[in-house]
């Protein structure tokens, strides 16, 4: 019972902070701005968990809110599938399925043995299956690189288009020397703004715009290559990386005219204007707080665009 007290007070506080800020609870993360109603499905979702855990506290109402654990964690499971089947090779898709998959696990427990009559052996075996697969995905972080903690610090991210281009490889080509100097702008843009993580793709243009900082930082440049296999859902499989592993942290991500809107869309939730081959001089500021909608801003560095 008193595991059971612990378990619904952890609940209530979880909804508690969603009434408070008007965003889910960091289990069921992330949530994409772009969800219409994304504010009061929140709302809703931590007044669920309130009167799920308050209903644990009570024998009266202990059955009713054990089938709402039991309900409730599985559909927000089913959402997360989406991501996992399109992006399986991603540690955190699998890690943020196994959080849920551990709520899961506890509201079978609570059903049980709220229901005893239901706990037969089919009852216990999908017990046991779930918390295998919660398990499962949940274990990999001890033997690979361990996801940020969680934090109440903002995420800040800067998005830009690679500078300008050369024309001495037609499939792979390197910085013009107006490229060059837009890079070093760039750094001097970025020299105080905290930045401790960098994206870019395969192509040498994006890489030889970030290295100016990065040199600066004495920080690594991250590969994130795009391709035709992974075209649909770079954007929104790069976000998911950025928002679990950069958590908290300064991120520049150097992208290409034709992923740099969409990289914005699925951090901010606000679709931006194509760019035209000619424009280099945009620059995307995402701020993602631990609570609340990112917010966006729309500069300009460099030498304008003609």
């Amino acid at each position: 019972m008193r595991s059971r007290a612990w378990f619904a007070l952890g609940l209530i506080g979880l909804g508690v902070l969603s009434l408070i800020y008007g965003d889910f609870a960091l289990q069921w993360q992330p949530v994409p701005a772009s969800v219409p109603g994304r504010m009061y499905l929140a709302y809703a979702s931590g007044v669920v968990m309130i009167a799920a855990g308050a209903g644990l506290l009570s024998k009266r109402t202990s059955r009713i809110s054990s089938g709402v654990l039991l309900v409730y964690p599985v559909l927000w499971l089913l959402l997360k599938l989406p991501a996992l089947v399109m992006a399986p090779q991603l540690e955190y898709n699998w890690l943020g399925f196994g959080e849920i998959a551990v709520i899961v696990a506890a509201g079978l427990v609570l059903f049980a043995s709220d229901h005893e009559r239901l706990g037969s052996a089919s009852l216990r075996i999908a017990l046991l299956a779930s918390v295998m697969v919660a398990q499962a995905c949940a274990s990999p972080q001890s033997s690979r690189v361990a996801p940020a903690p969680a934090t109440a610090t903002a995420t800040t991210i800067v998005v830009v288009r690679h500078a300008e281009k050369s024309t001495d490889d037609p499939r792979d080509p390197t910085l013009s020397a107006a490229g060059q100097q837009r890079a070093k702008d760039l750094s001097g843009v970025l020299q105080n703004a905290g930045v401790t993580d960098v994206y870019v793709t395969q192509y040498k243009r994006t890489r030889q715009t970030a290295e100016p900082l990065a040199r600066q930082n004495g920080i690594s440049i991250i590969e994130r290559p795009v391709n035709n296999d992974n075209s649909a859902t770079y954007a929104q499989s790069l976000a998911q990386e950025i928002l679990t592993r950069s958590v908290g942290k300064g991120v520049l991500v150097v992208g290409h005219s034709n992923t740099v809107p969409g990289i914005v869309a699925a951090l901010s939730g606000t679709t931006v204007p194509p760019i035209t081959d000619a424009e280099y001089d945009h620059l995307f500021v995402v701020i993602v707080p631990a609570m609340g909608a990112p917010r966006l801003m729309q500069l300009r560095f460099g030498l304008a665009a003609p």
